[in-house]
């Protein structure tokens, strides 16, 4: 990317704002309504249409009818409310491992608590005995 412009990210719409037949709060509710299925496991093409569906009916509609268009268009892509939440999770989960000035080597990780769980058990939050100190302050060492 050396500056570039990009593509607008919903085409239809783009070309409907800059023609003057959707108003920027119209363009608001369909964006805000379709993000919620554009992502990891819904059709491509059911989003694409909805664009164009919306979009086209976005000039007949007031912004609280708008809304609820949308969301009737979006509930008939997403039935069941949202990808299973296993899916979800395992969309989120990630490992990165990298090195450090000091020759160590420094880790992050995400990993979503279980469905119905706000926060690991207790037993995942422990991992050992209690880091003893070094001459090093910016390293701990596990006993």
């Amino acid at each position: 990317m050396h500056g570039e412009p990009l593509p607008p990210t919903r085409p239809v719409l783009a070309a409907a704002q800059r023609a003057g037949q959707v108003s920027p709060e119209q363009v608001s509710i369909i964006e805000r309504g379709l993000d919620r299925v554009d992502r990891l496991g819904f059709d491509p093409g059911h989003i694409d249409a909805a664009e164009a569906l919306l979009t086209g009916h976005a000039h007949t509609f007031g912004p609280a009818d708008l809304k609820q268009l949308t969301d009737r268009v979006v509930d008939r892509i997403d039935p069941d409310g949202t990808l299973p939440t296993d899916q979800l999770n395992e969309d989120r989960r990630h490992f990165h491992l990298r090195p450090a000035a000091d020759g160590t080597y420094r880790g992050e990780s995400s990993s979503p608590a279980p469905p119905g769980r706000s926060s690991p058990p207790s037993s995942a939050r422990s991992h050992g005995p209690a880091p003893t100190s070094t001459p090093n302050p910016t390293i701990t060492r596990w006993a």
